[in-house]
């Protein structure tokens, strides 16, 4: 797989720190299957006008239509599976342009707390509501004088642009609220689930998404047995002898190795549980499907 990472002398000139771009993505420059991925070291707010696609998101892949709006982390992988093309707008901005509405927002409502540089994004269930937001009139008519106004290039755009963009996100936070709040329980379900499915996978903190969520930790493990057919510690089971099947058959990674990448620091542990769920141990079925 290939990454590209964009940078901000790219699209930012001089001492911008908010670009618009009114653009066109086409199926011919995404070509299937995806082999490349793109990150970039600023943030990035895409508004759909016309098109259907999917956005790929860090592996998740989020159907796309006009109205569809999402923030992107600097830390997210993104591409596009396209079969049509979408026109859309991509709002660029750097954090330092909102950072002192941030610090005081942060403790009003922890939508903010994603912009935090100490915030690992990829643990908080808040990061998946960014990719899941609704665009309604306030937010497409914020865009578009954005959009507008960065073209002017007038002697006030630049502060206009950052007020705009202030506006923008307090928009987006409401956009948030309102999902998490209607598909609070299968956003937190599918956020655990996706943790326990990564390679070398460990159980999420649970009494920490109990407290950002609102659910108890009964009703957590109750609701994700009820949804998914298994409890929590059987998908992260099934999921790391998986992995470390893969490993034992496509590399030539040590045991020990392969028993760390598997979440397994005792590698007795891991030989344990390897021979209970195959039948053999990792030894002998690297050597059986050699």
């Amino acid at each position: 797989m290939q990454y590209n990472k964009f940078s901000t002398d790219k699209f930012f000139h001089g001492n911008e720190q908010v670009a618009v771009f009114l653009t066109e993505d086409s199926p011919q420059y995404y070509p299937q299957p995806y082999s490349t991925l793109n990150q970039r070291d600023f943030w990035k707010i895409t508004s759909i006008l016309s098109g259907q696609g999917v956005l790929v998101i860090n592996g998740h892949r989020y159907p796309v239509f006009p109205g569809f709006v999402c923030l992107i982390h600097p830390q997210d992988l993104t591409t596009w599976e396209l079969t049509e093309p979408l026109t859309l707008y991509n709002v660029l901005f750097q954090r330092s342009s909102v950072e002192k509405e941030i610090q005081q927002w942060v403790e009003k409502n922890d939508f903010f707390a994603i912009f935090q540089a100490e915030k690992q994004s990829e643990l908080s269930v808040r990061h998946e509501l960014l990719h899941l937001l609704d665009a309604n009139r306030n937010i497409t008519s914020l865009i578009k004088k954005m959009h507008q106004e960065y073209n002017r290039d007038d002697l006030h755009s630049e502060d206009l642009l950052r007020i705009y963009l202030l506006e923008l996100l307090l928009e987006l936070s409401r956009s948030s609220l309102k999902g998490f709040s209607r598909n609070r329980k299968m956003i937190v379900l599918h956020f655990i689930r996706k943790k326990l499915l990564s390679p070398g996978a460990a159980m999420p903190d649970i009494p920490a998404l109990c407290a950002e969520s609102g659910f108890s930790r009964g009703y957590l493990l109750s609701a994700y047995k009820n949804t998914f057919h298994e409890t929590m510690g059987q998908t992260l089971l099934k999921n790391r002898i998986s992995y470390a099947v893969e490993l034992l058959k496509n590399s030539s990674y040590p045991v020990s190795q392969i028993s760390m990448m598997c979440g397994y620091p005792d590698i007795s542990n891991f030989y344990r549980v390897f021979r209970r769920e195959t039948g053999h141990s990792p030894g002998f079925y690297r050597r059986k499907i050699q």
